[in-house]
């Protein structure tokens, strides 16, 4: 509680500035050179660590508790004012401001007497033509259409329709070549057993009509 340790950094910490955000690392070590300072004139021979635990032991007293929390009230309370203060002084810019901005009042634009309302067109034939002048009207921004690209889309169509005709094609002739040589396998299977049917029978004919070796003899006598 000396001249040198606390309140040394009551009186002289208040007066360190701060860049903000964006250099960070260059205020925490500004923050860091003035406690080392601090702690090589309050103990020249103690090493930093040990004397941040000494502190942090000093700090823990009945008494330096007391200190402490009065200096931070104390701290608090400059600072709502401060920040009070601050925000007084900016509201009255802004009043300053909006007076300075605001334009004196103008005389009054003479008042302008309406058109007299144009009668409703009853005629058919008129109705039609302004229908047909709105028609022929086309849109300032109006985007005209690309042709390129139409065509483009309508050649990319047409390749795509041909190359699905070819495959179906490709695909009918396909099953239509199976087909055919599916018919011809049965049609020679047909004519095989056909053929076998006929030489069964020309060897059954051929069997009946063969002569009786004993019916030379019998004839003799």
């Amino acid at each position: 509680m000396s001249n040198e340790g606390l309140k040394r950094i009551r009186h002289e910490a208040p007066s360190l500035r701060f860049r903000g955000k964006g250099y960070e690392e260059q205020d925490l070590q500004k923050l860091m050179e003035f406690y080392y300072m601090w702690a090589n004139r309050l103990y020249p021979r103690l090493g930093f660590a040990d004397f941040a635990r000494k502190a942090m032991k000093a700090c823990a007293n009945k008494r330096c508790k007391i200190a402490l929390a009065e200096w931070q009230q104390e701290f608090k309370d400059k600072n709502n004012t401060s920040l009070a203060a601050e925000i007084a002084s900016d509201e009255e810019r802004d009043i300053t401001r909006e007076r300075t901005q605001t334009p004196e009042p103008s005389e009054a634009p003479p008042l302008r007497t309406p058109s007299p309302i144009q009668p409703l067109r009853h005629d058919p034939l008129e109705r039609n033509e302004h229908d047909n002048e709105d028609e022929d009207e086309q849109p300032l921004f109006s985007k005209a259409p690309d042709s390129s690209d139409a065509q483009d889309a309508r050649a990319r169509a047409a390749a795509s329709r041909a190359a699905a005709l070819e495959r179906l094609a490709a695909r009918r002739r396909e099953k239509e070549q199976q087909q055919r040589q599916t018919n011809l396998i049965h049609d020679d299977e047909d004519m095989t057993e056909s053929q076998q049917q006929q030489s069964n029978q020309i060897q059954h004919d051929e069997d009946m009509f063969e002569e009786d070796p004993g019916a030379e003899y019998l004839d003799d006598m």
